[in-house]
């Protein structure tokens, strides 16, 4: 019980700290300047309308995956990272690399490589000289060699269902 109350009380203790750094940082945005009454400095996070979604073309041929933000001021910008094609859906993976020159919302990308490549866009708002960011989901680009067959992809999961040993079966989307 006391290591509670003391865990406790150090996170009410951080709590009023960040309260109070907030507050100084801040300053009272009522307080009257040449604007009078506005709000200086504030950057509001951008809001992902439309998420990266995933891809698969052939070796050579360009992938095309695309964010949609949007703010109610500010300039957005982009920057696209790919990710480490071992991490989970959606997942984070550290360290990411910044995809040199990918600072639009489409990122377009071509491959002479089989493989999966996993990307994500970090979407900054630019508001009165302060930022805001929101960092996008991941999506999957396949790039498959269409000499081999070793990355499917289905548009529509198929259903599943059993079958017995050396029967038959036809897969149809569900």
């Amino acid at each position: 019980m006391v290591t509670m109350l003391t865990k406790s009380k150090r996170f009410a203790a951080a709590a009023a700290l960040v309260l109070a750094f907030a507050l100084i940082s801040c300053g009272d945005i009522n307080k009257g300047d040449d604007n009078e009454g506005a709000a200086s400095g504030w950057a509001e996070d951008p809001v992902i309308t439309a998420q990266p979604q995933n891809v698969s073309v052939n070796l050579g041929e360009e992938a095309s995956v695309s964010v949609t933000a949007r703010v109610p001021e500010g300039a957005l910008s982009y920057q696209w990272y790919a990710a480490d094609p071992e991490a989970p859906e959606g997942g984070v993976a550290i360290p990411a690399e910044e995809v040199p020159s990918a600072v639009s919302s489409t990122l377009k990308i071509t491959s002479q490589e089989e493989g999966i490549l996993m990307v994500y866009v970090i979407v900054t708002n630019t508001n009165a000289g302060v930022t805001a960011t929101t960092r996008s989901g991941t999506a999957r680009i396949i790039f498959n060699d269409p000499n081999n067959a070793e990355y499917p992809v289905f548009s529509v999961e198929p259903k599943s269902a059993a079958y017995l040993l050396g029967g038959s079966a036809t897969v149809q989307p569900a």
